[in-house]
């Protein structure tokens, strides 16, 4: 299953996997519920299944730019696809193969970044360095620092993110959070779901249900959740129906 990550990620790390497949299937679980209210998310959780979207193809990006210390721009726009639904101003830049900074505020850059902690010689200023080259405001950066830290925590089987929220300020209840686009209402619910969940299962069901951004924000949880718990065998299904994305690692990794 997915033998190019064992390509690209250092050693044979089981977490670091879990991790992967688990942020692969928080994007592919949330994909059909994004924007959509909590109560569709709900009543559709398990039944629609999508397929990966700009997170996943942003996160592969991470990784393979940082493996093989290739500049994230150059694998940004490498790993574009215009049908995979990058935010206006990615698709805009990424569709003329270009990649420049903007001030974005957006959760795209904190979410690619779980994929950054899985290599242990990768620093937090990394994580820094990693956003600028797309987001370039404060908030995002902020939150692509958190969620590094978040998905170190939970590689160590810990779920003390205390770090994080020192970082980005205090943890509000899980309803006073919009769910939105913006890294500071989406990134705080998944990890929220990921410190108050019992399993990997219960992680995503949560995540995805929360309505909103759904892939984004189930695929953060999916990693933490992933690198904590593992990766059940009945939720590995939902990924061998991606022989696209397969085929497309083996054309670019193998």
């Amino acid at each position: 299953m997915f033998e190019f990550l064992k390509k690209i990620i250092s050693g044979q790390d089981q977490s670091k996997l879990d991790s992967a497949f688990g942020f692969l299937l928080g994007d592919i679980l949330g994909a059909p519920f994004e924007g959509r209210s909590f109560r569709d998310a709900q009543n559709g959780y398990l039944k629609k299944i999508g397929s990966y979207t700009d997170d996943t193809l942003m996160y592969l990006a991470v990784l393979k730019s940082f493996r093989m210390k290739i500049p994230l721009a150059k694998t940004l726009i490498e790993f574009y696809d215009p049908n995979r639904g990058f935010g206006g101003r990615m698709d805009e830049m990424l569709s003329q193969k270009k990649c420049i900074p903007s001030d974005s505020w957006g959760n795209g850059s904190a979410t690619r970044t779980a994929a950054l902690a899985l290599f242990e010689q990768a620093l937090l200023s990394d994580a820094e360095v990693y956003s600028k080259v797309t987001h370039l405001h404060p908030e995002a950066v902020l939150y692509s620092k958190a969620v590094f830290l978040a998905v170190r925590q939970a590689l160590k089987k810990s779920k003390d993110l205390s770090s994080c929220w020192k970082l980005i300020g205090e943890k509000k209840p899980l309803e006073k959070y919009s769910m939105g686009l913006k890294a500071s209402e989406s990134i705080p619910p998944a990890l929220i779901v990921f410190e108050t969940s019992s399993s990997f299962e219960k992680t995503l069901q949560k995540a995805v249900c929360l309505g909103g951004d759904t892939d984004s924000i189930a695929a953060v949880a999916g990693a933490l959740a992933g690198a904590y718990y593992g990766i059940p065998k009945e939720f590995l299904k939902y990924l061998e129906k991606e022989k696209k994305i397969r085929s497309l690692m083996r054309r670019y990794l193998s």
